[in-house]
């Protein structure tokens, strides 16, 4: 079989078991992957120092070429993990991240994510990156989620969880696993009970049915806990927008929090290190085996094969 010949693979923190497709490499072969497949993301690293590392303590390959697969996020509710992949518009061109892997432009974070095992990774050419505003995703929202009285999105995962709960509840539904046809319907289900409510203040009391009363005073309730479900109430009956557009616009959007997307072509770092992802398929080579190659990879001999 052809090394260079990749398999479709799973390399994520949350899912087991993976394979990859190792090289077994002389730096001719090497030179050759990047003069065409990672010319874009080499010539990114050596003339402009825009280099990207994952850590992975899992992956024992010097080098290998790797697909990503499907993956889930790493101690926590998958909300917003789903909700940026495939249900806010304002995310459509970013790569899936439930398909991408998880990198970073700190090589000393990578480190200690995989315990000192970590690579650097060159994307294909073409490579599609999603770039965070700070050095995790986590920490990317707080343009928006600070005016809702969420710190971070550790907590609006809390947040759309209970909610998710509460409105479940309320529809006397079970609950289900995270899925993304399983968000929109909740989507839905909120609609339902925000457009419930709006007829609280657009008809006269006397014209809304015992039954419905009883429901509107319990989700007044319900919308008048914390401080977003105040918003999303507010904005519904000023503007009737719906539930995830309200997610879109003023919690999780890109734009707003400086979340951004590019090629690899165009990527350049920013002044401080940020969380990448791509669903691009990548190389990675071990940091210690790159570190070795630095004296060859400055040589004229090596300078005259890339030449060739």
């Amino acid at each position: 079989m052809n090394i260079l010949n990749e398999l479709d693979s799973i390399l994520s923190r949350e899912v087991e078991p993976y394979e990859v497709n190792e090289l077994k490499y002389d730096m001719q072969k090497m030179a050759t992957l990047f003069k065409t497949r990672f010319s874009e993301a080499y010539q990114k690293s050596q003339k402009e120092k825009c280099q990207i590392f994952r850590g992975d303590e899992k992956l024992n390959k010097e080098i290998s070429i790797i697909k990503p697969g499907k993956r889930a996020s790493q101690n926590t509710s998958n909300y917003y993990t789903l909700l940026i992949s495939h249900l806010l518009p304002s995310w459509k061109d970013f790569p899936k991240r439930d398909s991408s892997f998880i990198c970073t432009t700190d090589p000393d974070m990578a480190r200690r994510y995989g315990s000192g095992t970590f690579f650097i990774v060159f994307p294909e050419n073409g490579a599609n990156l999603g770039i965070c505003s700070a050095s995790d995703i986590w920490f990317s929202f707080e343009n928006q989620l600070e005016d809702m009285a969420i710190s971070d999105l550790y907590y609006f995962n809390q947040f759309f969880d209970e909610f998710y709960n509460r409105i479940m509840n309320f529809y006397s539904l079970p609950e289900q696993g995270i899925s993304t046809e399983g968000l929109k319907k909740f989507s839905n289900l909120v609609d339902q009970a925000l457009e419930l409510m709006l007829s609280y203040y657009q008809k006269n009391i006397n014209d809304i049915p015992d039954e419905d009363k009883a429901k509107i005073n319990r989700l007044r309730q319900m919308f008048q806990m914390n401080t977003p479900l105040q918003e999303i109430r507010n904005e519904y009956l000023r503007k009737q927008t719906p539930f995830l557009q309200q997610i879109d616009q003023n919690f999780l959007n890109p734009k707003k929090n400086g979340i951004r997307h590019c090629s690899i072509g165009e990527f350049k770092l920013g002044e401080r290190h940020s969380e990448i992802w791509t669903d691009a398929s990548c190389l990675f080579i071990n940091y210690n085996t790159w570190s070795i190659w630095q004296p060859y990879m400055n040589s004229p001999e090596w300078e005259k094969i890339m030449n060739e």
